[in-house]
């Protein structure tokens, strides 16, 4: 009979309760996977080094009133903070604010959201930029008078985000203030004017020829007036290295908005949402072949399906699609012109009543790369349906 193995010794009991031990950077792989940075608080209990480092991965801070009196510890714990969000639940003194984010360290910080506050901050945003005036991305509403202080605040700005201010002042009426701002700001790449009427069209026209830089201008819901669409047209012609166009109105002087728009032979993103648009469009678009990546005409009318499925036929590198809302997508057609998105991760089919699972089915099949598929208020589910061949 075998003799019995020897006990364990105490060095291999030691062993079997210590919790194995990996670098930091495998563990920065593993939480790249984790889409609700929330996870970290139960991570951080685990262990001091993974307490360490989920402190160190979080760089988004949101703001609101039960915040107020941890912030200071939140902006020690967490020194890699990027962005700083202001949100519309903080009700307390935002100059205060500001000036007490200026008191930290926060060597990262590169962004800034004041986009629902009601007033503009002068006084907080000149101390806080005392302490970062690298900061390349600010999000605000300000008033005509303000924005030679946002340029002397943060003349490196990359990235403005006027959009959809929360209260209402008067037109920028002076365009000597608009020019002296877009000249102020040298590195600008991207503006988002979004729902802003205090922009009008001419004041865009001069951002575009002033920012020397700008890559990718964001002009949705705008109040145009269809006479002013030229001013548009002229403006994209004067940065023809436009790579992101949004923009929404409706283009009567087709000519003049197609000849600007083929212009842009670098344009990887193109929004032309709530639009009235056509198939001419469409189809200079697709002749030009732009190298598009992203393509989104969610709400817009006046196009077809000749012109989306010309324009896909020759832009076959897309990774994002919306045809959210359209008149004439059916099953049969998704299955067609799913066979001409081998590269697709992105699409949106919401509100096309007419797709059923067999739109579902042709996407997953003939769409190797797809990663999201959203088709909200369809018949997805609701009709009995069978796999025809030419899925």
């Amino acid at each position: 009979m075998a003799p019995p193995p020897p006990p364990p010794s105490s060095s291999s009991r030691i062993c079997r309760h210590q919790e194995p031990h990996l670098p930091d950077e495998c563990w920065e792989l593993i939480f790249k996977h984790i889409s609700d940075p929330l996870d970290y608080e139960s991570l951080s209990l685990v262990s001091r080094q993974l307490f360490s480092l989920t402190n160190s991965l979080r760089t988004d801070l949101s703001v609101l009133d039960p915040v107020r009196p941890l912030l200071p510890t939140l902006l020690r714990r967490f020194p890699n903070m990027t962005t700083i969000k202001i949100t519309r639940y903080f009700t307390g003194d935002i100059n205060a604010l500001l000036s007490q984010i200026a008191l930290f360290d926060l060597p990262s910080l590169r962004s800034l959201d004041l986009s629902h506050q009601p007033t503009f901050p002068s006084h907080g945003l000149q101390q806080f930029s005392q302490k970062f005036p690298t900061l390349k991305s600010l999000n605000c509403s300000f008033m005509p008078q303000d924005l030679g202080l946002i340029v002397e605040c943060f003349p490196n700005l990359e990235e403005i985000d006027v959009s959809f201010p929360p209260y209402n002042c008067d037109e920028i009426t002076d365009y000597s203030r608009v020019k002296a701002f877009a000249s102020g700001l040298k590195k600008l790449r991207k503006v988002n004017v979004s729902g802003n009427r205090k922009f009008r069209n001419s004041h865009i026209s001069t951002l575009c020829q002033n920012c020397h830089f700008l890559e990718e201008l964001i002009v949705l819901e705008s109040t145009s007036r269809h006479s002013e669409i030229t001013q548009i047209a002229n403006a994209i012609r004067q940065r023809s290295q436009l790579r992101s166009l949004a923009f929404s109105g409706s283009h009567d002087k087709i000519s003049e908005f197609i000849d600007a728009l083929v212009n842009l032979k670098g344009l990887t993103c193109l929004e032309l949402s709530w639009s009235c648009i056509s198939d001419e469009v469409l189809c200079a678009v697709a002749e030009e072949g732009l190298p598009l990546r992203k393509l989104s005409l969610q709400y817009s009318i006046g196009y077809g399906y000749h012109g989306i499925s010309r324009l896909l036929r020759k832009c076959n590198h897309l990774q994002y699609l919306d045809l959210e809302s359209t008149e004439y997508l059916n099953d049969q057609r998704v299955g067609e012109l799913s066979l001409l998105l081998g590269n697709l991760n992105f699409v949106k089919l919401n509100r096309n009543r007419e797709l059923t699972d067999l739109s579902l089915f042709a996407i997953m099949r003939n769409c190797p790369l797809i990663t999201e598929i959203r088709m909200e208020s369809t018949c997805l589910g609701k009709k009995k349906v069978e796999e025809n061949f030419w899925l």
